[in-house]
């Protein structure tokens, strides 16, 4: 949201599109106008019976790319962020737009009960599309050196076509800090030191 916001301040025309949007639940910016909201494919279900989270988040968000694809079919780039799975549906549908992909973390290494064969058996072709997909991207973005490295380790045939994300760390709110910046922390006496790494 922040860079959204920092690309629309220098003059881009932006829009955030999702598969969900809860205006009691969300950044401030997309809730007051100042970033556009297009939610596509929220009537598809989370679950089905209680199950198969993963595999409706992977149909949401294809429904989601149709959208950016009919609705901004001139769009210079499209940043896809957390679920890379929409990525080859937008380089058929927009090949014009240059495709991001900023991770977070894999979502692969999420889901951490596969204890069963059937779980195994669920998440084997989930795990085998989200390397693929991600593979789709025309840059790939970590927020931070920790990530990069588990995104190497998670996806190793990508590591081995040399897809290596470029580090973009989560930006700071500079004006917040500055307007606390002269008050004390109560936490560190007046002669101590703090180092913060």
């Amino acid at each position: 949201v922040d860079a959204a916001v920092g690309l629309q301040r220098r003059g881009h025309e932006v829009a955030v599109y999702t598969a969900h949007h809860d205006a009691s639940h969300c950044f401030e910016e997309t809730r007051d106008g100042t970033l556009r909201v297009v939610v596509a494919g929220a009537w598809l279900p989370k679950r089905i019976l209680g199950r198969g989270y993963a595999a409706c988040a992977y149909l949401r968000t294809l429904a989601v790319a149709v959208r950016v694809a009919f609705a901004a079919p001139r769009a210079d780039v499209v940043v896809v962020d957390q679920v890379a799975v929409a990525l080859p549906l937008l380089r058929a549908l927009a090949p014009g737009a240059a495709r991001v992909f900023y991770c977070h973390y894999p979502d692969k290494l999420l889901c951490q009960t596969r204890g069963t064969a059937l779980r195994r058996l669920y998440r084997a072709p989930l795990d085998a599309w989200e390397e693929s997909a991600t593979g789709a991207a025309d840059v790939v973005l970590a927020n931070s050196n920790f990530t990069a490295g588990v995104f190497a380790a998670a996806f190793p045939r990508l590591d081995a076509r040399g897809v290596q994300p470029a580090i973009l760390y989560p930006p700071l709110d500079c004006a917040a800090s500055d307007a606390a910046a002269g008050a004390p922390l109560p936490y560190v006496a007046a002669d101590e030191a703090l180092l913060l790494s």
